[in-house]
């Protein structure tokens, strides 16, 4: 046996079972917790509730909205099976799809009076750029002018000065 060193006393026997049974408890139940989540999330059938209905709808009602990754071959394959009454037999002209294909119309006469005010939007911008061209054109224009009229002025005051010199030289020569 052992010797412990002074001081120290063994923990009760009842403690050490009840701390090891405590943590074999709690290892347990996150254990059975992630269990259950991978069951629930990566088992090869958790989706296929959604595939049975999509199949379904695809063939009773030929919504192909409900899960749009498969194509519709395989949504008929699988909806082979399926009996009309198992999910409720209803026609092809159901309410809600009435509904639904009014609002997707009113959704899209609104998109595309958008479109028709944004081209008008559009247009009117060219038009203001346009109109800004032909400005900065105009002026530049205008500065080209008045710069040919000022060198026009300078060389006619040039020409001007070298008359008045020459007169002025021509009036000493007779002097």
């Amino acid at each position: 046996m052992r010797s412990r060193p002074a001081g120290l006393s063994a923990p009760p026997r009842i403690w050490r079972g009840n701390t090891t049974a405590i943590i074999c408890a709690a290892l347990l139940l996150v254990f059975a917790a992630l269990s259950y989540r991978a069951v629930s999330s990566k088992s090869p059938t958790y989706d296929e509730p959604l595939h049975a209905a999509s199949a379904w709808m695809s063939l009773h009602h030929g919504d192909f909205r409900i899960n749009t990754e498969d194509p519709p071959l395989f949504k008929f394959w699988a909806a082979l099976g399926s009996a009309a009454t198992v999910l409720g037999d209803r026609d092809r002209s159901v309410p809600a799809a009435a509904q639904l294909k009014q609002e997707l119309q009113d959704e899209q006469q609104t998109v595309r009076q958008r479109l028709a005010e944004l081209q008008r939007e559009v247009d009117e911008l060219r038009q203001r750029q346009r109109d800004l061209q032909a400005e900065v054109v105009a002026a530049e224009q205008a500065t080209l002018a008045a710069g040919r009229r000022r060198d026009q002025a300078e060389m006619a005051h040039e020409a001007t000065q070298q008359k008045l010199a020459d007169c002025e030289q021509q009036l000493q020569d007779c002097t």
